[in-house]
């Protein structure tokens, strides 16, 4: 019986961070194009449940890529390496704490492909 019951609080969790990031994906400065689909991909399952793997092996191959260092990309992607979601530490969360943890990591992702690509310009 508790299996079950944890198994309906993830559905209800998951469609509810659905939910979310299909009412603020627009805010999402992220430029869509098929080339780029795995980034998308990785995009969205970070903001819609903070999965952050497929995002962090994106990146670390592209500032490979682009020539950084292993002490260049870890000050780089700091911030979403030690990024922690509150659905994973509480038992009971509600949409409006999902709501601010989908606002928070779509800030994140803004402000960190701000500076990639800064950084990259200069």
């Amino acid at each position: 019986m508790r299996v079950i019951a944890v198994h309906r609080w993830v559905e209800r969790l998951e469609g509810i961070e659905e939910e979310l990031y299909e009412a603020h994906k627009r805010e999402i400065r992220v430029v869509t194009s098929p080339e780029y689909a795995l980034f998308e991909e990785a995009v969205k399952e970070f903001i819609t449940n903070g999965q952050k793997d497929k995002l962090i092996a994106y990146l670390v191959h592209e500032l490979t890529n682009d020539g950084l260092d292993y002490e260049d990309i870890i000050n780089r992607l700091n911030r979403l390496i030690n990024y922690s979601s509150v659905a994973t530490c509480r038992r009971r969360v509600n949409r409006r704490v999902l709501e601010l943890e989908v606002r928070d990591r779509i800030d994140l992702v803004n402000e960190l492909m701000s500076e990639l690509l800064s950084n990259k310009n200069t």
